[in-house]
């Protein structure tokens, strides 16, 4: 997937992201149409901070994830607190995880449309960037 290149209002580059040591680097998760959960993202070479909403148009839903040590069996993710990791999201946003460290036990990720108990099918192939630092 190609960098993302963000400018200031003047069109000057803003340089890459910098977190925990080194540049942002990001993979894409696609939702097809008529479905809730995205393929399989890696992360063994990315720890998670954030998520790209880049489609015009988003059913709209929450975003959840199922993780997997194995990238074969998947469980949907919970915090320390017992409740399911959800995020509210919008098409065309930027979203930060409000803690990267929910995301450290994880190698392998998929991106769910809705909740556990009520996932969303989309009305169009979506493309959600997973954005984390190596």
């Amino acid at each position: 997937m190609a960098s993302i290149h963000v400018q200031n209002d003047d069109g000057s580059a803003i340089p890459p992201v910098v977190a925990l040591g080194g540049p942002s680097q990001s993979f894409a998760a696609t939702i097809a149409n008529g479905a809730s959960v995205s393929g399989i993202i890696d992360l063994t070479t990315l720890r998670m901070f954030g998520l790209l909403m880049d489609p015009t148009a988003w059913t709209a839903a929450a975003i959840t994830f199922l993780g997997s040590a194995d990238g074969v069996n998947f469980y949907s993710v919970y915090d320390s607190t017992g409740a399911e990791i959800n995020w509210t999201v919008a098409a065309q946003t930027y979203v930060l995880a409000a803690n990267p460290a929910e995301f450290l036990g994880i190698r392998y990720l998929k991106v769910r449309s809705g909740t556990t108990a009520t996932p969303v099918n989309q009305g169009a192939a979506r493309v959600v960037t997973i954005i984390g630092v190596p």
